[in-house]
């Protein structure tokens, strides 16, 4: 039995859900076709503990896995693993935990659908699983298409933060600059090149040195800035950029009438900003009500109030 009080963390997989709670332990519900859950347990609508996983201190959740960091900075992750995103030496699914192999010292983690990626005492980052568009940092002639194990993103230091999109990764970095690398063709690396449609080399977005925050959606990326304001760009089929259109951006373009934030979140085809006032603020993409506005259906360009929300 456990209790939201106690939970400290929640990460979303594609189809399943994880909470980290405040002794260091994690409990997952939902679809368990991969093992996501962390048990042997099958699909589940009641939360269920994972496995022989104590002492952690943050999870990231992928399409069908779950990696955990753990008080020792060592890594774990389980579930789907068909293309190395567990990072344990092998393909093989797991139902419980595995160590993320040649991994010490890790200080934070992120997933995307099919990678993660780990920053390390000296601000450098280390990734794994899928690499069809170069989002691990390495050229597909060198790893082909995956990497079972961590292998160090070239040229990137002074990390102090992650974001992993569908298929591309983004770094933050101490000066407050944003680089970027993988999938481009919904311009989600930012560096306003659109002819380039992937690229293993991190990219440095275009117009962005004062970043604090970046957060990552399936094409789309966003960035708190130091004025408070948030800069998004990429894919903006549904207005999830927030600028008050439906236009493609290369390059970051200003989420409107919004200030004061201290905290954001993408998803695939919306946004959400946290302000100072703790409000919460969503944009995009409303069919099934995720902008919480009580009125589904009804889409948005830019930033609206979530109904009945005021974070505690």
């Amino acid at each position: 039995m456990w209790k939201a009080a106690n939970v400290a963390m929640v990460s979303l997989g594609h189809e399943s859900s994880c909470a980290l709670l405040q002794d260091g332990t994690v409990t997952c519900w939902g679809d368990s076709d991969y093992g996501q859950l962390g048990s042997y347990s099958r699909s589940s609508g009641t939360p269920g503990s994972v496995l022989d996983l104590s002492s952690v201190t943050a999870i990231s959740s992928g399409e069908h896995f779950t990696c955990a960091l753990r008080q020792d900075e060592s890594v774990a992750c389980w579930g789907r693993n068909s293309e190395g995103q567990l990072g344990n030496d092998t393909l093989t699914n797991s139902a419980v935990p595995v160590g993320v192999v040649n991994l010490m010292g890790a200080t934070a983690i992120a997933t995307g659908a099919q990678h993660a990626c780990a920053i390390k005492k000296d601000k450098t980052i280390v990734c794994w699983g899928y690499n069809g568009f170069g989002q691990l940092g390495q050229p597909r002639e060198s790893i082909a298409y995956f990497a079972i194990a961590p292998v160090a993103v070239p040229g990137i230091t002074d990390v102090v933060g992650l974001a992993l999109g569908s298929h591309h990764t983004c770094s933050l970095h101490g000066s407050g600059v944003v680089n970027c690398w993988g999938y481009n063709v919904q311009g989600q690396l930012g560096h306003n090149m659109p002819l380039i449609q992937s690229t293993p080399i991190p990219q440095q977005v275009a117009n962005l040195g004062d970043a604090v925050a970046v957060a990552a959606g399936s094409n789309t990326t966003c960035a708190i800035r130091q004025s408070g304001t948030v800069a998004c760009w990429g894919e903006n089929s549904m207005g999830q950029l927030g600028d008050n259109s439906l236009t493609t951006a290369y390059a970051p373009v200003a989420v409107q009438n919004l200030t004061d934030v201290t905290a954001i979140a993408v998803g695939s085809t919306h946004g959400c900003a946290l302000r100072s006032d703790r409000a919460a603020l969503c944009w995009g993409s409303n069919f099934y009500g995720e902008l919480g506005t009580g009125s589904p259906l009804v889409p948005s360009r830019t930033p609206v109030l979530v109904a009945n929300f005021v974070a505690r």
